[in-house]
């Protein structure tokens, strides 16, 4: 009867292999909302506009902050749906979404007057510019 050698870490390899095949299926599966939100950053009548798509998130769910250096937009989006009888829970579907966002602004941007709307699963961001300081020429003597 010829012997056949083994390897201790033969199973190791293969669990790496499954662990491995695993984690390649379930992250092509997972829709990223990165994808899906847009974001629209322009200038019009010297205000500084940008639109951002929040779809199915409501106005309690986004918070908004203005610094001098950029906007940061954040919203968290949860739902719980479920049947309940008896003490006895039949069907729970649970889902979360989270959404964050650093946009950097141009230097002649108020942070101090930013208004936002939300309209249709739209944010609007509305701030007024500054004018830009003129530059002046010095004559050297």
């Amino acid at each position: 009867m010829p012997l056949v050698r083994k390897s201790p870490f033969r199973k190791l390899l293969d669990v790496e292999r499954e662990f491995s095949k695993m984690l390649d299926q379930s992250w092509n599966s997972v829709p990223t909302f990165a994808d899906v939100s847009s974001v629209d950053m322009y200038t019009e009548d010297g205000k500084l506009i940008t639109k951002v798509a929040l779809p199915d998130f409501k106005k309690n769910e986004i918070e908004v902050t203005a610094m001098s250096e950029g906007l940061e937009i954040s919203a968290e989006h949860k739902e719980k749906e479920g049947k309940e009888a008896a003490n006895r829970r039949y069907l729970l579907r649970e889902s979360s979404r989270s959404y964050w966002r650093c946009l950097s602004l141009p230097p002649e941007a108020n942070t101090g007057d930013v208004k936002c709307a939300l309209k249709a699963g739209k944010l609007t961001i509305t701030m007024p510019m500054e004018e830009q300081k003129k530059t002046k020429p010095i004559k050297i003597e």
